[in-house]
């Protein structure tokens, strides 16, 4: 009997102590974060930034005629009244071997991007009739109603110049100039005066007398031109005077290394 209740004891005791202890809890077994595979960042080809064409002038076209346009170009400046006056001189040199004859010719004033400003119909050109290498200037100038000044492009139609240059039927007359004297004008621009003589043994009725101005590289800076108002008899002689406003502001007598003078009778 006391054996029995030794073992009840002994089953007793052992049951409590497996109580005590109870289950250990399991920690939660830590889960890795779920990882991607890094990504570069989207990137976009580095592109050049876009450049804006420079305005050119437009092209001229290609001369039909024993000659060639070795200059062509106009200027618009501010003068005191306030005015915007535009200057325009074209240079053409005779490449043939016959005098030509520089008839009224037409001319179209752009901006450098080529927008139209002025079509100047029946433009003059100094002197008329050039000989085999000899150059002669159509020379215009003009107000116009704009604010654009500097530099400006000049245009032509070919077919149309070469329809105004055209063979002279014999040399163009000249008469001899001496004695020129340039200076600046209280006014602005420059004065050239001088003398011309008829020594040919006919009168000269229309004579127009025109002086182109040069700078050091012989760039043509403007023309300016007068017509005597009585005729010029045969073995005469007469002092001339003109002078011109309208030259660039900044153009004064000092820069102008040359002075082309021609005195002739204008065709009727």
């Amino acid at each position: 009997m006391k054996r029995i209740f030794a073992v009840l004891l002994a089953l007793s005791l052992l049951l409590l102590a497996a109580c005590s202890k109870g289950v250990s809890p399991t920690e939660p077994s830590p889960t890795e974060p779920a990882t991607q595979a890094p990504t570069e960042p989207a990137t976009e080809a580095p592109t050049e930034p876009s450049q804006t064409e420079p305005a050119t002038e437009p092209s001229q076209p290609e001369e039909k005629g024993p000659f060639t346009v070795t200059y062509a170009h106009a200027q618009a400046d501010t003068h005191g009244s306030g005015e915007v006056w535009v200057q325009l001189l074209a240079e053409v040199t005779n490449t043939g071997s016959e005098p030509l004859t520089l008839g009224a010719a037409d001319w179209t004033v752009c901006t450098p991007d080529g927008t139209e400003l002025a079509v100047r119909k029946g433009v003059s050109a100094y002197p008329q009739t050039i000989e085999p290498g000899e150059k002669g200037w159509y020379y215009d100038e003009f107000t116009v109603d704009t604010a654009q000044t500097g530099e400006l492009a000049v245009q032509y139609d070919g077919d149309a110049l070469a329809a105004s240059i055209r063979a002279a039927e014999q040399s163009g007359v000249r008469y001899a100039v001496s004695d020129v004297n340039l200076k600046d004008s209280v006014y602005g621009g420059v004065e050239l005066t001088g003398r011309i003589r008829n020594d040919t043994a006919e009168q000269g009725r229309l004579v127009c007398v025109a002086a182109v101005l040069l700078d050091e590289s012989e760039k043509p800076l403007g023309v300016v031109y007068t017509v005597l108002d009585s005729p010029l008899e045969a073995g005469a002689e007469k002092t001339f005077g003109m002078s011109s406003e309208m030259l660039p502001p900044e153009v004064k007598s000092a820069d102008i290394a040359q002075v082309e003078t021609f005195a002739y009778p204008l065709a009727e």
